[in-house]
């Protein structure tokens, strides 16, 4: 089985923005543009890719951003494969209906199962209970989800056949109707860590 190499985060550079796209990863490394069969991810399929960023000519992968842990979305060299499934934030759906975090939507998730993780889960979230930065000034997305929830994600194609991916509309903390509403990840010019709540 060919690995896939998908180009999907609008990680767009603060100052070089260029959107990814989906790409099949041949043996020799060209990218070939390709789009996801969306109907098969939300009737349950769950591809593995990897994701390149075009504004860097980078990779994500899980590192060091403002920490030592290796668990934080980064660019690099070398990608770490991501899969993509459909469904709820299996942290937030359960809650009481009157919680404030409270989503019982369903959305896309991308989940990192070779990256470290002390829980046994690999969601991508952002950490929104100020448990280690202020969400505000962070926007650190972690590749080892535990029980922290806001691990739904939209993903949009562009004009340009690229994709972008942002905050699940429906997330109560960042999506619409809150002042990030519509902030996609990106990667700040000379920066490694991918923000995901950045304002374009």
């Amino acid at each position: 089985m060919k690995n896939r190499l998908l180009t999907l985060v609008a990680l767009c550079a603060a100052t070089a923005s260029a959107l990814p796209l989906w790409a099949a990863y041949p043996d020799d490394p060209t990218l070939e543009v390709a789009d996801p069969d969306w109907d098969a991810i939300q009737k349950g399929e769950q591809p593995t890719f990897y994701i390149y960023h075009v504004a860097t000519g980078q990779f994500l992968s899980n590192g060091n951003w403002r920490n030592d842990w290796g668990t934080e979305l980064v660019i690099a060299d070398e990608g770490t494969p991501l899969t993509l499934s459909y469904g709820e934030d299996y942290q937030l759906a359960y809650l009481d209906e009157d919680d404030e975090n409270y989503n019982p939507n369903l959305g896309y998730r991308l989940s990192a199962f070779e990256a470290p993780t002390n829980s046994g889960l690999h969601e991508l979230f952002i950490d929104v209970d100020d448990y280690f930065y202020p969400v505000t000034s962070s926007g650190v997305i972690f590749v080892d989800h535990s029980n922290q929830g806001h691990m739904l994600w939209d993903i949009t194609k562009q004009d340009n056949g690229y994709y972008r991916i942002t905050v699940a509309a429906s997330d109560p903390s960042l999506g619409a109707g809150t002042e990030y509403e519509d902030r996609c990840w990106a990667v700040e010019e000379g920066d490694n860590g991918v923000n995901g709540i950045m304002d374009m």
